[in-house]
């Protein structure tokens, strides 16, 4: 009993013992992991740059202090454009602000559970600043930001900012009420995946007229992970439960309110080798604008068959664009940036994208609309973007494809709506008559195409009707009997 008594008290001093250079350790190793994250950071946005960074390392804490410029070179862009047409303004040189990190060093920073390090952000504000917050917040902080590092090379970080009510800001009495906000990343090695989720349970505007705008149970979900070195590839998604506007006794002609609820946003990027599909989705479960009640709204669109390597190079461009402002279209740079541009637009034509309507689509009491289809150019070359023939070298190479479902009494509602109802029976009974539309339960349905220059409805030939006359101008004179 003795003997295993002095053995525990001896392993609880060794480490005791090396806990200091443990600690030491840790601390090295985060600084240098630190760095590795804000390299990676920086390249997804170069127009945020470091103007100071201060690092002071202790044994068992650290700090680090980093101010960070937004739009160094974008602005500077655009003070020597407005310079160059004669009409120099007041532009900002750039927009700073500093973020301080307390490091706590593991293997068990602050005594806590075992991690690399602990880490707690937050942003340098004036008194100014403070003492506007306050009147919020209170004591309580703003938002709090704490990192563990995992020692694998990840770790995860929690975001939360506390609930306030009533906080007055606008001159006319205006108040904002925010329910809180809490979110979860987590991160691997080298940020190369990262997966968040967040919750804002809502947020309320208010006058002393009665307006109002409320926003209820916001989420935010995203998985993503690199692909093609520094292209940021996979899913994210928000969904917010309700909105309501109410526009009070302002008096104001339009709407007396609008109500949105079930509202829905998602955006995927799917990797096949070294092509992608994008899809984007927007839906609304139901929205009411008086007088106007829609449901089941949905607007989904996926762009197939893109070449991953062309995108995440047009990516790189982009950010350097936002990082250095528009190059001079006249310039050197200019031109060869649009080169840049068009090289890399050949790349993605040549591969054969398409584009898929998966659903454009609403609902009303008296029926639904649904359209669905695809859009492509077929054999794509380079020179059909040559000479003053190009668009219509390229329009002689479009396919597209489209089905259409209308409920008939949901047209006519339309129709008569917009001062047509008796017009608008006339042109379907001749659509229908030529064989351009079918007529089937209640519904109306076509499918369109648009292949080589030629526009067909239900396969049969279709020219659009030419326009008429502008009132008082006769049509031309008929000589082809005289």
């Amino acid at each position: 009993m003795r003997k295993g008594l002095w053995i525990s008290l001896a392993i609880v001093a060794v480490l005791a013992a090396s806990y200091p250079g443990l600690a030491w350790y840790s601390g090295k190793t985060v600084e240098a992991r630190l760095k590795t994250y804000q390299g990676r950071i920086l390249a997804q946005a170069p127009y945020l740059t470091v103007a100071s960074r201060n690092y002071e390392r202790g044994i068992y804490r650290s700090t680090e202090e980093i101010t960070y410029e937004f739009g160094r070179g974008m602005f500077a862009a655009v003070a020597a454009a407005a310079a160059a047409s004669g009409k120099p303004g007041t532009v900002p040189g750039s927009l700073s602000f500093t973020v301080r990190s307390r490091i706590q060093h593991g293997p068990l920073p602050g005594f806590g559970p075992p991690a690399l390090a602990r880490i707690e952000t937050e942003f340098v504000m004036s008194d100014a600043v403070k003492q506007a917050l306050a009147k919020a917040f209170g004591e309580r902080k703003p938002i709090e930001i704490v990192t563990l590092l995992d020692f694998q090379g990840g770790g995860v970080t929690k975001v939360s900012s506390p609930a306030f009510d009533g906080f007055s800001i606008g001159v006319k009495g205006e108040t904002l009420s925010w329910k809180g906000l809490n979110a979860t990343v987590k991160f691997g090695p080298d940020l190369a995946w990262a997966k968040l989720h967040g919750e804002a349970p809502g947020m309320e505007v208010k006058s002393p007229a009665g307006e109002s705008a409320k926003f209820e149970q916001i989420s935010v979900d995203s998985n993503s992970q690199l692909a093609f070195e520094d292209l940021y590839i996979g899913d994210a998604s928000v969904t917010m439960k309700s909105v309501r506007v109410e526009p009070g006794q302002s008096g104001a002609p339009g709407p007396q309110n609008m109500s949105m609820d079930g509202v829905e946003y998602s955006a995927r990027f799917d990797r096949k080798q070294d092509f992608l599909d994008v899809g984007a989705k927007f839906g609304i479960a139901s929205m009411d604008m008086q007088p106007a009640k829609l449901s089941d709204l949905h607007y989904d669109l996926t762009i197939k068959h893109l070449h991953g390597p062309s995108v995440a190079a047009f990516m790189r461009s982009l950010r350097k664009v936002l990082a250095e402002g528009p190059p001079a279209g006249d310039g050197e740079e200019g031109a060869t940036f649009d080169k840049e541009l068009r090289r890399l637009g050949i790349e993605l034509l040549k591969r054969d994208p398409e584009l898929v309507i998966d659903r454009i689509s609403f609902a009303m009491p008296e029926g639904d609309a649904k359209l669905t289809g695809t859009v492509r150019i077929v054999g794509f070359d380079e020179a059909d973007l040559e000479g003053p023939t190009a668009a219509m070298s390229l329009v002689q190479k479009l396919d597209a494809r489209v089905d259409v479902s209308v409920a008939e009494a949901l047209l006519a509602k339309l129709a008569a709506t917009g001062g047509g109802g008796a017009q608008w029976e006339q042109q379907l009974a001749s659509f229908e008559a030529q064989g351009y539309v079918t007529r089937t339960d209640g519904r109306l349905t076509t499918h369109v195409e648009f292949r080589q220059g030629a526009l067909t409805l239900n396969g049969k030939a279709f020219t659009p009707p030419s326009a008429p006359p502008p009132a008082g101008e006769k049509p031309p004179r008929d000589t082809t009997h005289t």
